[in-house]
């Protein structure tokens, strides 16, 4: 059980590194923090929270960098 716990966050953070749209990004990380609820404690799920903002960070420099050229 603790290995498809294991793989299940791989997975969460794959799928989240893949270039997404903000709706599906937000659906996501919803998932995978409801997930950390579950199975997770604490710090996995400020984890989740980090990779979230690093997301949107992305997301936003991305934005910023296409709007200037």
């Amino acid at each position: 059980k603790a290995g498809e716990t294991e793989a299940a966050r791989n997975l969460f953070g794959r799928l989240t590194a893949l270039p997404l749209g903000a709706k599906v990004a937000k659906a996501c990380f919803k998932k995978w923090l409801a997930f950390e609820g579950q199975h997770g404690n604490a710090r996995t799920r400020q984890h989740v929270k980090s990779q979230a903002k690093a997301f949107i960070e992305r997301e936003n420099a991305r934005l910023q960098a296409k709007a200037s050229a």
